[in-house]
């Protein structure tokens, strides 16, 4: 996925990575998509910068974009670099968590959500992220509220959406999810 975005959005890698798990965060606050695959591994340990995983089974291959949820200190996305047997290692560095037993590994998928969107809010992070405050902007009488990324916390202009709406149709039920090869949590 991260790939993916470096080439179709001309941005460096490192831009993609810092500013790809905010956009995640506000997209499936929009939408109550979460964009994962099916595709999931139950984590084991995380040790020397290295994830053991249950069983690997050739779900997650190198190169994939993954996501630890439930990790406390892994909050990132990871981009897949090795992997030896059950043990995974990343392109970032990853922090140490061997008691936690609730972290799952999930490939993310940007399936059914048009480039053009992720890259706008990627550009428009680029080229605002250094501000601070809210602005406001009118348009054609009404005003439109947002500000820049700010301790995790991102809004962009509703304009910005137009590619993820179609994605709000979803019912929130699980088989619906699980059809269209998502995995709810």
């Amino acid at each position: 996925m991260i790939e993916t975005l470096v080439n179709y959005t001309k941005l460096d890698k490192e831009t993609i990575i810092d500013l790809l798990p905010f956009i995640l965060i506000e997209i499936r606050n929009y939408t109550n998509q979460y964009f994962l695959t099916t595709h999931h591994l139950k984590v084991v340990e995380i040790k020397d910068g290295k994830i053991k995983v249950e069983n690997n089974d050739n779900v997650i291959s190198v190169g994939d974009t993954v996501e630890l949820m439930n990790s406390e200190n892994n909050v990132l996305i990871y981009q897949v670099k090795e992997i030896t047997g059950n043990e995974i290692s990343f392109e970032q560095p990853v922090v140490d968590e061997t008691n936690n037993e609730n972290i799952v590994m999930i490939k993310l998928s940007l399936k059914n959500v048009n480039l053009k969107t992720i890259d706008k809010m990627l550009k428009y992070d680029v080229e605002f992220g250094s501000n601070s405050g809210i602005k406001s902007q009118s348009l054609g009488g009404y005003s439109v509220e947002y500000s820049t990324p700010n301790n995790g916390d991102t809004h962009y202009p509703i304009e910005l959406y137009g590619g993820v709406n179609s994605l709000k149709k979803v019912n929130d039920d699980y088989a619906e999810y699980r059809r269209k090869g998502y995995v709810r949590l």
